[in-house]
């Protein structure tokens, strides 16, 4: 059984790959920005693409020196967009699951203080001030999103994500935490209901034991 150290470090592992498509993707969507205010906006994101390699330099930080484990060298899925409002949409979004995945790692460095003597305090300090910049990103994106709706620029729905196909009774084990999603037991607590193959779950449902999305769980036998 993992213990607390190789748990943090596992979760941080994906932090680190979040925050590696998050700095990828905003240096590739300001490059698309055209238009209406786009110098303001193309000078954000990179400002935020800058700020989230800050932020992979402080989980490869924790990972290496406070728990002893190797930082992953992979990337989380990156997201393409068309226009200002829609990169403005789907980063807002990716924002946010940030910070709710971000949040469930700091609960965790709480629950393991007692484990965590000569890192607690760091790893606290580092987490939360990472979870405020991503809040600070989040609002600022808002805010740009709305202005830009007001403006006049053309809503768009994004196209519903293809269901991927698969045996309908199969279960997924999240590859953060191990979490196991039984289709007969599904997940009422949030939503989902008894007899609910994984690929019916809707895109927006995330892991209930560590907040991440659906691309992270594999299925298993």
């Amino acid at each position: 059984m993992e213990n607390s150290k190789e748990q943090l470090a596992k979760m941080m592992n994906y932090a680190l790959e979040l925050e590696h498509a998050a700095r990828i993707q905003y240096l590739a969507h300001a490059e698309l920005v055209k238009g209406l205010n786009a110098e303001a906006i193309i000078k954000r994101l990179e400002e935020i693409a800058s700020d989230e390699e800050k932020h992979q330099v402080k989980f490869r930080n924790m990972i290496g020196n406070y728990l002893g484990s190797e930082p992953s060298m992979s990337m989380a899925q990156t997201h393409k967009a068309k226009d200002i409002e829609n990169i403005l949409g789907i980063n807002l979004k990716d924002e946010k699951t940030a910070i709710d995945f971000y949040k469930t790692i700091y609960k965790k460095i709480v629950d393991s203080k007692d484990d965590l003597p000569y890192a607690f305090e760091t790893l606290e300090h580092e987490v939360r001030h990472i979870i405020m910049d991503e809040q600070e990103h989040a609002a600022e994106l808002a805010v740009l999103l709305c202005f830009n709706v007001e403006s006049g620029a053309a809503a768009k729905e994004e196209a519903p994500s293809k269901k991927s196909a698969g045996t309908p009774a199969s279960k997924y084990r999240c590859k953060v935490c191990g979490y196991i999603y039984d289709p007969e037991k599904g997940d009422p607590d949030h939503g989902i209901k008894p007899g609910t193959p994984f690929e019916e779950v809707p895109d927006t449902w995330a892991c209930p034991e560590c907040n991440v999305n659906k691309a992270q769980f594999e299925k298993i036998n």
